[in-house]
């Protein structure tokens, strides 16, 4: 008991706030700062429109239903709820928490809700409802969970030893493990010379351990796995739920913020995700070497379903032996309950696909992902052979909906996804489909700023509306900087792509090569005095390592692109007098330890 009120005193007044000791690595700027987020949203669609088509077809397969272990039943009353809205799609190198952060814009209410959602026709919460972690491959989350466990043994027996040592012995004790792979908080993601991830294990464990927010993230996070053998994407998913649910903010004792300071290290136990997601939706050359994503469903459909039925049943597993009870529920400290109300959530098991050559197919896979344990569906509405190119097929989409999610009384949610570039887009398919959700992926990356509940120019019809003007581009990288230094990713590959992304629409010459009547191709012209060519190009240099140095790529776009002084961000209008191409790259000598 004595314990237990320390414990508590400690979380409610001592540490009441979460801060994490900034990474070593190359993007380490700023402390990470929480801010309160809501992600309550409403529906987009009435509830009559989105059963119009309800129907008991197909009722040849009930008997299948009422023995499969679909969650869809009153057994299951402590599932991670699920929001309706936009979702942040999963995206390697993509969503990291810095863009989560971003992308959920402090989400906030702006209408009426008087406890029935069904008659709310419109989106009314800025932000994304839901946010996907990038992918994260199996095996390389078992290593993680290994490493993890050994680090674990090695600390508790250094902390056996400098209990029993000598004051002199604790003094050199904490240069034992200095030449040990070290992963978690302080720990950094090895690139050489050339801008290449050393060792991807690294990267995955920055992700798992590092570039979470238990407090602002986790409960609105999906960490997305693939794999192909159901023995191992079982194990891979407890994995996960065991790092989110042991994994301290600081693994190791001593890793204190240098310098001080008003915040310290947060005590809070971490939380469970709000679901975990199996990837069988990617198209790309990746995918088809490892036999995962779509090529995994195309070439043998019944692992695909068998990887599903070995998560689902980690997930109980896991659940039911680590949660069964709700300790905390036995607390008279308010605060400390209330901090942890959601920690019991059994995560939600998703998966990702994309359309089969016909939509009957991909109906009856998706009814195969549902026996065999998953919550919800999140469809991409283009095949696998257009990746990402060309219109989204909507009808198929809202066949699938229709078969599967207005199905009484066993629906199942489903999530569209395909080429919604802003908040108009999204409630036009909302509407039209009638699906739960609908993710976003390409569009947050150009501009997250399209996605929120504001009369923004970029949501118009008229030409005018779409075009390009430079302040709000630059307006567009301060804000994911400004992110990216409070959250720093893995490395700065991670602010290279979405600089990229972001300045593709005026930066990059889009030029093509010219075919002659004897098939002769010409390649295309590029004019290299061109500040915006030379500008697209400098973007991918590897010696562009900090987000000082990216704010100087910022600033210099503002001072090539004319953009007012009173239009520029704050956070980059001191750099724009001075920058130079030269005056960035030695920014990055400079900063070199």
């Amino acid at each position: 008991m004595l314990k237990k009120g320390i414990y508590l005193l400690l979380n409610t007044f001592i540490f009441p706030g979460r801060l994490c000791n900034v990474p070593t690595t190359n993007l380490g700027f700023h402390q990470r700062h929480g801010a309160t987020m809501t992600t309550k949203i409403t529906s987009a669609v009435p509830l009559a429109k989105r059963r119009r088509h309800g129907s008991s077809a197909d009722d040849d397969d009930s008997s299948n239903n009422n023995n499969n272990n679909n969650n869809n039943n009153t057994s299951w009353n402590n599932v991670s709820p699920l929001p309706r809205g936009i979702y942040l799609a999963p995206m390697v190198r993509g969503s990291e928490l810095a863009m989560r952060m971003l992308s959920r814009n402090c989400s906030h209410h702006t209408g009426s809700n008087d406890g029935d959602d069904n008659d709310v026709t419109v989106l009314d919460t800025d932000g994304a409802s839901l946010c996907y972690g990038p992918m994260l491959r199996d095996e390389e989350v078992l290593q993680v969970h290994a490493l993890w466990q050994r680090q674990q043994r090695q600390q508790q027996q250094q902390q056996q030893q400098q209990q029993q040592s000598s004051a002199l012995t604790n003094n050199h004790s904490s240069s034992s493990t200095s030449s040990q792979t070290k992963i978690g908080h302080g720990a950094v993601v090895r690139m050489d010379k050339a801008g290449r991830t050393l060792d991807s294990v690294e990267e995955t464990a920055y992700l798992l351990l590092t570039d979470r927010y238990d407090e602002h993230d986790t409960p609105n996070l999906v960490v997305q796995l693939c794999g192909s053998d159901p023995s191992t994407m079982g194990e891979a998913t407890t994995a996960v739920l065991d790092l989110y649910a042991k994994a301290r903010d600081i693994e190791n004792g001593n890793n204190h913020r240098e310098g001080g300071g008003k915040h310290q290290p947060s005590l809070w136990p971490r939380r469970l995700p709000a679901g975990i997601d199996f990837n069988l939706g990617c198209p790309q050359a990746c995918a088809s070497q490892g036999n995962f994503g779509a090529f995994l469903v195309e070439r043998d459909t019944d692992a695909a379903v068998k990887c599903v039925a070995a998560m689902r049943s980690a997930i109980d597993t896991y659940f039911e032996t680590n949660y069964k009870t709700d300790r905390r529920c036995h607390s008279d400290d308010h605060h400390h309950h209330h901090h942890h109300s959601h920690d019991n959530h059994r995560p939600r098991l998703s998966a990702k696909l994309r359309l089969l050559e016909r939509t009957d197919e991909t109906i009856a896979f998706c009814r195969k992902l549902q026996q065999a344990g998953c919550d919800h569906l999140a469809v991409h509405c283009r095949r696998r052979t257009a990746k990402h190119d060309g219109p989204p097929d909507w009808d198929a989409g809202q066949q699938i909906v229709d078969a599967l999610q207005n199905r009484i009384p066993r629906g199942i949610p489903i999530v569209l996804n395909g080429g919604i570039r802003d908040r108009k887009d999204a409630v036009q398919v909302m509407e039209r489909t009638g699906c739960h959700a609908v993710m976003v992926a390409h569009g947050y990356l150009e501009n997250h700023s399209r996605f929120r509940c504001t009369k923004d120019i970029s949501n118009n019809d008229d030409a005018a509306s779409q075009m390009i003007i430079p302040s709000q581009v630059a307006a567009l990288a301060a804000e994911y900087l400004d992110s990216a230094s409070q959250y720093p990713p893995p490395s700065y590959l991670y602010v290279q792509k979405h600089l990229r992304w972001i300045f593709r629409s005026t930066l990059e010459q889009k030029t093509a090569a010219t075919t002659n009547v004897e098939n002769h191709v010409t390649p295309a012209k590029v004019d290299y005095t061109d500040w915006r060519v030379q500008l697209w190009g400098f973007l991918v240099r590897p010696y562009l390592r900090t987000i000082h140095q990216f704010r100087l790529v910022a600033a210099l776009y503002c001072k090539f692109a004319h953009v007012p002084d009173t239009e520029i961000p704050y956070s980059i209008h001191y750099l724009v007098k001075d920058v130079s191409f030269k005056s960035i790259k030695n920014a990055g000598k400079a900063g070199d330890q």
